[in-house]
Protein backbone atom coordinates (compact mmCIF):
# COMPACT_ATOMS: atom_id res chain seq x y z
CA UNK A 1 0.00 0.00 0.00
CA UNK A 2 1.31 3.49 -0.88
CA UNK A 3 0.98 6.93 0.73
CA UNK A 4 -0.38 8.87 -2.22
CA UNK A 5 -0.30 12.25 -0.47
CA UNK A 6 3.41 11.93 0.19
CA UNK A 7 4.03 10.81 -3.39
CA UNK A 8 2.08 13.79 -4.75
CA UNK A 9 4.12 16.10 -2.54
CA UNK A 10 7.34 14.63 -3.89
CA UNK A 11 6.13 15.08 -7.48
CA UNK A 12 5.20 18.73 -6.73
CA UNK A 13 8.60 19.30 -5.13
CA UNK A 14 10.32 17.79 -8.18
CA UNK A 15 8.29 20.01 -10.50
CA UNK A 16 9.22 23.08 -8.39
CA UNK A 17 12.84 21.99 -8.61
CA UNK A 18 12.44 21.72 -12.38
CA UNK A 19 11.10 25.28 -12.54
CA UNK A 20 14.03 26.47 -10.43
CA UNK A 21 16.41 24.66 -12.73
CA UNK A 22 14.82 26.30 -15.74
CA UNK A 23 15.38 29.71 -14.10
CA UNK A 24 18.96 28.77 -13.33
CA UNK A 25 19.40 27.56 -16.89
CA UNK A 26 18.11 30.82 -18.27
CA UNK A 27 20.40 32.85 -16.00
CA UNK A 28 23.34 30.63 -16.73
CA UNK A 29 22.71 30.85 -20.47
CA UNK A 30 22.61 34.62 -20.27
CA UNK A 31 25.75 34.81 -18.15
CA UNK A 32 27.87 32.25 -19.97
CA UNK A 33 26.32 32.26 -23.39
CA UNK A 34 26.12 28.42 -23.57
CA UNK A 35 23.28 25.87 -22.90
CA UNK A 36 23.47 23.97 -19.59
CA UNK A 37 22.85 20.25 -19.12
CA UNK A 38 18.97 20.44 -18.84
CA UNK A 39 18.12 17.09 -20.56
CA UNK A 40 18.96 15.17 -17.37
CA UNK A 41 16.37 17.05 -15.29
CA UNK A 42 13.66 16.58 -17.96
CA UNK A 43 14.32 12.81 -18.11
CA UNK A 44 14.09 12.54 -14.31
CA UNK A 45 10.72 14.31 -14.27
CA UNK A 46 9.37 12.06 -17.06
CA UNK A 47 10.50 8.94 -15.18
CA UNK A 48 8.82 10.19 -12.01
CA UNK A 49 5.54 10.83 -13.82
CA UNK A 50 5.67 7.38 -15.43
CA UNK A 51 6.25 5.80 -12.03
CA UNK A 52 3.30 7.70 -10.58
CA UNK A 53 1.00 6.51 -13.40
CA UNK A 54 2.13 2.92 -12.89
CA UNK A 55 1.52 3.11 -9.15
CA UNK A 56 -1.91 4.67 -9.68
CA UNK A 57 -2.91 1.81 -12.03
CA UNK A 58 -1.70 -0.73 -9.50
CA UNK A 59 -3.64 1.04 -6.78
CA UNK A 60 -6.80 1.02 -8.89
CA UNK A 61 -6.40 -2.72 -9.57
CA UNK A 62 -6.02 -3.35 -5.82
CA UNK A 63 -9.12 -1.33 -5.07
CA UNK A 64 -11.14 -3.24 -7.70
CA UNK A 65 -9.99 -6.61 -6.31
CA UNK A 66 -10.86 -5.53 -2.76
CA UNK A 67 -14.31 -4.38 -3.91
CA UNK A 68 -14.89 -7.70 -5.68
CA UNK A 69 -13.97 -9.69 -2.56
CA UNK A 70 -16.23 -7.47 -0.45
CA UNK A 71 -19.19 -8.09 -2.74
CA UNK A 72 -18.54 -11.84 -2.75
CA UNK A 73 -18.43 -11.87 1.04
CA UNK A 74 -21.71 -9.94 1.24
CA UNK A 75 -23.34 -12.30 -1.26
CA UNK A 76 -22.17 -15.31 0.73
CA UNK A 77 -23.53 -13.76 3.93
CA UNK A 78 -26.91 -13.14 2.28
CA UNK A 79 -27.06 -16.67 0.71
CA UNK A 80 -29.89 -18.78 2.20
CA UNK A 81 -29.20 -21.98 4.15
CA UNK A 82 -30.18 -25.46 2.92
CA UNK A 83 -33.60 -25.33 4.60
CA UNK A 84 -34.42 -21.96 3.01
CA UNK A 85 -33.17 -23.15 -0.39
CA UNK A 86 -35.41 -26.24 -0.08
CA UNK A 87 -38.35 -24.04 0.86
CA UNK A 88 -37.73 -21.76 -2.12
CA UNK A 89 -37.42 -24.83 -4.38
CA UNK A 90 -40.77 -26.10 -3.15
CA UNK A 91 -42.44 -22.83 -4.08
CA UNK A 92 -42.47 -24.12 -7.66
CA UNK A 93 -45.67 -26.10 -8.25
CA UNK A 94 -43.91 -28.61 -10.55
CA UNK A 95 -41.36 -29.39 -7.85
CA UNK A 96 -44.10 -29.92 -5.28
CA UNK A 97 -45.87 -32.31 -7.64
CA UNK A 98 -42.68 -34.30 -8.20
CA UNK A 99 -42.10 -34.62 -4.46
CA UNK A 100 -45.69 -35.71 -3.93
CA UNK A 101 -45.47 -38.32 -6.68
CA UNK A 102 -42.25 -39.67 -5.16
CA UNK A 103 -43.96 -39.97 -1.76
CA UNK A 104 -46.93 -41.77 -3.35
CA UNK A 105 -44.69 -44.27 -5.14
CA UNK A 106 -42.72 -44.92 -1.95
CA UNK A 107 -45.96 -45.43 -0.05
CA UNK A 108 -47.22 -47.82 -2.73
CA UNK A 109 -44.15 -50.07 -2.49
CA UNK A 110 -44.23 -49.89 1.30
CA UNK A 111 -47.87 -51.03 1.25
CA UNK A 112 -47.01 -53.89 -1.07
CA UNK A 113 -44.21 -55.00 1.25
CA UNK A 114 -46.68 -54.89 4.16
CA UNK A 115 -49.01 -57.24 2.21
CA UNK A 116 -51.80 -54.77 1.52
CA UNK A 117 -54.17 -55.59 -1.32
CA UNK A 118 -52.24 -55.45 -4.60
CA UNK A 119 -55.04 -54.14 -6.81
CA UNK A 120 -56.38 -51.46 -4.47
CA UNK A 121 -52.89 -50.27 -3.58
CA UNK A 122 -51.86 -49.72 -7.20
CA UNK A 123 -55.23 -48.15 -8.07
CA UNK A 124 -55.06 -45.68 -5.19
CA UNK A 125 -51.49 -44.76 -6.11
CA UNK A 126 -52.52 -44.11 -9.74
CA UNK A 127 -55.45 -41.88 -8.67
CA UNK A 128 -53.24 -39.87 -6.29
CA UNK A 129 -50.60 -39.34 -8.98
CA UNK A 130 -53.25 -38.04 -11.40
CA UNK A 131 -54.56 -35.67 -8.71
CA UNK A 132 -51.07 -34.38 -7.88
CA UNK A 133 -50.35 -33.69 -11.54
CA UNK A 134 -53.35 -31.29 -11.60
CA UNK A 135 -53.65 -31.63 -15.36
CA UNK A 136 -56.23 -33.10 -17.69
CA UNK A 137 -55.48 -36.87 -17.71
CA UNK A 138 -57.15 -37.42 -21.08
CA UNK A 139 -53.81 -37.67 -22.85
CA UNK A 140 -52.74 -40.34 -20.36
CA UNK A 141 -55.80 -42.45 -21.11
CA UNK A 142 -55.00 -42.20 -24.80
CA UNK A 143 -51.59 -43.80 -24.15
CA UNK A 144 -53.03 -46.89 -22.43
CA UNK A 145 -52.35 -50.08 -24.36
CA UNK A 146 -55.90 -51.44 -24.42
CA UNK A 147 -54.91 -54.35 -26.64
CA UNK A 148 -52.50 -55.55 -23.99
CA UNK A 149 -55.15 -55.22 -21.28
CA UNK A 150 -57.57 -57.25 -23.39
CA UNK A 151 -54.85 -59.84 -23.96
CA UNK A 152 -54.21 -60.23 -20.23
CA UNK A 153 -57.92 -60.33 -19.37
CA UNK A 154 -58.60 -62.93 -22.04
CA UNK A 155 -55.63 -64.93 -20.81
CA UNK A 156 -57.16 -65.27 -17.35
CA UNK A 157 -60.49 -66.29 -18.83
CA UNK A 158 -58.80 -68.88 -21.04
CA UNK A 159 -56.78 -70.38 -18.18
CA UNK A 160 -59.87 -70.58 -16.00
CA UNK A 161 -61.48 -72.59 -18.78
CA UNK A 162 -58.40 -74.81 -19.16
CA UNK A 163 -58.50 -75.57 -15.43
CA UNK A 164 -61.96 -77.03 -15.99
CA UNK A 165 -60.56 -79.51 -18.51
CA UNK A 166 -58.24 -82.50 -18.01
CA UNK A 167 -55.32 -80.63 -19.65
CA UNK A 168 -53.91 -79.21 -16.42
CA UNK A 169 -54.24 -82.54 -14.67
CA UNK A 170 -52.41 -84.28 -17.51
CA UNK A 171 -49.34 -82.09 -17.04
CA UNK A 172 -49.46 -82.44 -13.26
CA UNK A 173 -49.99 -86.20 -13.33
CA UNK A 174 -46.94 -86.57 -15.57
CA UNK A 175 -44.57 -85.33 -12.85
CA UNK A 176 -46.57 -86.12 -9.72
CA UNK A 177 -44.79 -89.45 -9.14
CA UNK A 178 -41.58 -87.43 -8.71
CA UNK A 179 -43.19 -85.23 -6.04
CA UNK A 180 -44.57 -87.94 -3.76
CA UNK A 181 -43.09 -88.63 -0.30
CA UNK A 182 -40.04 -90.86 -0.40
CA UNK A 183 -38.90 -89.59 -3.78
CA UNK A 184 -35.38 -88.26 -4.22
CA UNK A 185 -35.15 -84.52 -3.60
CA UNK A 186 -33.05 -84.03 -6.72
CA UNK A 187 -35.61 -85.81 -8.89
CA UNK A 188 -38.45 -83.76 -7.37
CA UNK A 189 -36.71 -80.46 -8.00
CA UNK A 190 -35.79 -81.48 -11.54
CA UNK A 191 -39.31 -82.69 -12.41
CA UNK A 192 -41.01 -79.60 -10.95
CA UNK A 193 -38.62 -77.25 -12.76
CA UNK A 194 -39.18 -79.02 -16.08
CA UNK A 195 -42.95 -78.80 -15.56
CA UNK A 196 -42.75 -75.03 -15.02
CA UNK A 197 -40.49 -74.67 -18.04
CA UNK A 198 -42.91 -76.55 -20.33
CA UNK A 199 -46.01 -74.76 -19.02
CA UNK A 200 -44.37 -71.36 -19.48
CA UNK A 201 -43.38 -72.37 -22.98
CA UNK A 202 -46.92 -73.46 -23.87
CA UNK A 203 -49.19 -71.19 -21.79
CA UNK A 204 -46.82 -68.33 -20.67
CA UNK A 205 -45.80 -67.56 -17.09
CA UNK A 206 -49.05 -66.25 -15.57
CA UNK A 207 -51.13 -69.25 -16.73
CA UNK A 208 -48.40 -71.52 -15.41
CA UNK A 209 -48.98 -70.14 -11.92
CA UNK A 210 -52.75 -70.51 -12.28
CA UNK A 211 -52.40 -74.10 -13.45
CA UNK A 212 -49.86 -75.29 -10.85
CA UNK A 213 -50.94 -73.31 -7.77
CA UNK A 214 -54.08 -75.38 -6.99
CA UNK A 215 -51.99 -78.56 -6.80
CA UNK A 216 -49.44 -77.11 -4.36
CA UNK A 217 -51.92 -76.55 -1.57
CA UNK A 218 -51.96 -80.21 -0.57
CA UNK A 219 -48.43 -81.13 -1.69
CA UNK A 220 -46.69 -83.33 0.90
CA UNK A 221 -43.54 -84.56 -0.84
CA UNK A 222 -39.91 -83.41 -0.60
CA UNK A 223 -40.83 -80.00 -2.04
CA UNK A 224 -43.59 -79.22 0.45
CA UNK A 225 -41.41 -76.78 2.44
CA UNK A 226 -40.29 -74.62 -0.51
CA UNK A 227 -42.55 -75.49 -3.47
CA UNK A 228 -44.04 -71.97 -3.64
CA UNK A 229 -40.62 -70.34 -3.62
CA UNK A 230 -39.40 -72.69 -6.35
CA UNK A 231 -42.55 -71.97 -8.40
CA UNK A 232 -41.99 -68.20 -8.10
CA UNK A 233 -38.38 -68.58 -9.19
CA UNK A 234 -39.18 -70.83 -12.16
CA UNK A 235 -42.05 -68.78 -13.59
CA UNK A 236 -40.05 -65.56 -13.20
CA UNK A 237 -37.18 -66.93 -15.26
CA UNK A 238 -39.02 -69.30 -17.58
CA UNK A 239 -41.13 -66.40 -18.76
CA UNK A 240 -38.06 -65.39 -20.79
CA UNK A 241 -38.06 -68.52 -22.95
CA UNK A 242 -40.09 -67.00 -25.81
CA UNK A 243 -41.43 -63.59 -26.68
CA UNK A 244 -44.93 -64.62 -25.65
CA UNK A 245 -43.95 -66.48 -22.46
CA UNK A 246 -44.45 -63.32 -20.38
CA UNK A 247 -46.32 -60.05 -20.63
CA UNK A 248 -43.01 -58.17 -20.48
CA UNK A 249 -41.84 -59.98 -23.61
CA UNK A 250 -45.06 -59.08 -25.42
CA UNK A 251 -44.63 -55.40 -24.50
CA UNK A 252 -41.02 -55.37 -25.67
CA UNK A 253 -42.01 -57.04 -28.93
CA UNK A 254 -44.74 -54.47 -29.60
CA UNK A 255 -42.47 -51.50 -28.91
CA UNK A 256 -39.75 -53.02 -31.09
CA UNK A 257 -42.21 -53.42 -33.93
CA UNK A 258 -43.41 -49.84 -33.59
CA UNK A 259 -39.78 -48.69 -33.69
CA UNK A 260 -39.29 -50.57 -36.97
CA UNK A 261 -36.82 -52.96 -35.31
CA UNK A 262 -38.80 -56.20 -35.00
CA UNK A 263 -37.43 -59.11 -33.00
CA UNK A 264 -37.99 -62.48 -34.65
CA UNK A 265 -39.11 -65.50 -32.67
CA UNK A 266 -35.99 -67.54 -33.47
CA UNK A 267 -33.66 -64.64 -32.65
CA UNK A 268 -35.26 -64.37 -29.20
CA UNK A 269 -35.15 -68.12 -28.58
CA UNK A 270 -31.49 -68.37 -29.62
CA UNK A 271 -30.44 -66.17 -26.71
CA UNK A 272 -33.23 -66.84 -24.23
CA UNK A 273 -33.32 -70.63 -24.02
CA UNK A 274 -29.69 -71.36 -23.00
CA UNK A 275 -29.48 -68.41 -20.60
CA UNK A 276 -32.82 -69.32 -18.99
CA UNK A 277 -31.86 -72.96 -18.47
CA UNK A 278 -28.55 -72.03 -16.85
CA UNK A 279 -30.01 -69.40 -14.51
CA UNK A 280 -33.04 -71.50 -13.52
CA UNK A 281 -30.80 -74.46 -12.73
CA UNK A 282 -28.45 -72.36 -10.59
CA UNK A 283 -31.35 -70.78 -8.70
CA UNK A 284 -33.03 -74.13 -8.10
CA UNK A 285 -29.80 -75.54 -6.65
CA UNK A 286 -29.40 -72.53 -4.32
CA UNK A 287 -33.04 -72.65 -3.15
CA UNK A 288 -32.82 -76.39 -2.52
CA UNK A 289 -29.56 -76.05 -0.63
CA UNK A 290 -30.84 -73.25 1.59
CA UNK A 291 -34.16 -74.91 2.39
CA UNK A 292 -33.07 -78.53 2.76
CA UNK A 293 -29.39 -79.26 3.16
CA UNK A 294 -28.47 -76.04 4.97
CA UNK A 295 -31.57 -76.35 7.16
CA UNK A 296 -30.65 -79.94 7.98
CA UNK A 297 -27.11 -78.89 8.88
CA UNK A 298 -28.40 -76.16 11.19
CA UNK A 299 -30.85 -78.55 12.83
CA UNK A 300 -28.14 -81.17 13.33
CA UNK A 301 -25.74 -78.61 14.77
CA UNK A 302 -28.42 -77.30 17.14
CA UNK A 303 -29.25 -80.81 18.28
CA UNK A 304 -25.58 -81.60 18.84
CA UNK A 305 -25.11 -78.40 20.80
CA UNK A 306 -28.12 -79.08 23.00
CA UNK A 307 -26.95 -82.67 23.57
CA UNK A 308 -23.48 -81.49 24.53
CA UNK A 309 -24.93 -78.97 26.97
CA UNK A 310 -26.80 -81.73 28.75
Amino acid sequence: MFDWDELDAQVAKRRALEEANKTTIAVSTTATGGPPDSEMNAAAVAAAEKAVKKLRKKREAELKEAEKKRREAEAAARAPGPVRRLWEWLQDGANRSNVGIGVVILGMYTSLVLDYDLGWTCLCAAVLIIVLERTDPTHLFQQINYQLLIYISALFVTITGINQTPIASLFWDAIYPLLQPGTSLTASVFGFTVLCFVLCLVFTSIPCVLLVAPHLIELSGPLSSFAWLLLAWCVTLCGNVTIFSSVAGVIVSEYANSAMEPISFMEWVRYAVPSTIIIVACGAVIITFENQWLGALVTTAAAAASGGAR
